[in-house]
């Protein structure tokens, strides 16, 4: 799709008419009728960054807005729900990539994958929580929360790790064997170090 160099993700309206697809290489996102496959309408983002810009997007809970990440930009653009224009900028962290709610929906977590952290939001209002910072640092990329929603996990680009984030601790778990360690739902040994 020539408007759209560099898809990267999607997401549903909350009615499932229309998807909205990140467009990492030329700075904005499309609007795409379902049903038709036809493009509504390209939206640029304010500052339109082309090397590493709109990358993960999420409908929020309520279905009030779109949280898009924009690595080059450090943060979130936030997108009215009818995907026509961009409210307001979030900072985030230094490559804010991948995005992913928790089990209840309360929190969105954001993993800032040049500055090795990841960022807790309020999923309906972006207000900030917290941030957890990976020690030593590290790449968070994408990844998902587990199912009991007491942990999230990130796993950096390119190595061989995981990161595991809970409220009080992250463990670095290297994924030398193939052994599941007790207690643990990861592959490999891992050591816990207290936030």
């Amino acid at each position: 799709m020539p408007e759209c160099a560099g898809i990267d993700h999607a997401d549903f309206s909350p009615d499932g008419r229309t998807a909205v697809f990140t467009c990492e290489f030329a700075g904005a996102v499309v609007v795409l009728d379902v049903s038709s496959h036809k493009v509504l309408r390209v939206l640029p983002m304010p500052r339109r960054h082309t090397r590493m810009g709109p990358q993960d997007i999420k409908l929020a809970p309520d279905g009030s807005v779109y949280y898009i990440a924009d690595s080059d930009a450090n943060g979130l653009w936030v997108l009215d729900v009818a995907a026509t224009k961009v409210l307001r900028f979030i900072s985030t962290g230094v490559g804010a990539h991948g995005l992913y709610l928790s089990r209840d929906a309360q929190q969105l977590y954001v993993s800032n994958r040049h500055e090795g952290s990841v960022s807790v939001l309020d999923a309906r209002t972006g207000a900030a929580i917290t941030k957890w910072r990976i020690p030593g640092g590290g790449s968070p990329d994408m990844g998902n929360t587990t199912a009991d929603g007491s942990t999230t996990a990130r796993p950096p680009a390119a190595t061989r790790t995981t990161r595991r984030f809970s409220k009080s601790a992250v463990e670095i778990c290297r994924r030398l064997s193939l052994r599941v360690v007790p207690g643990s739902r990861f592959l490999g040994q891992c050591s816990p170090t207290v936030v």
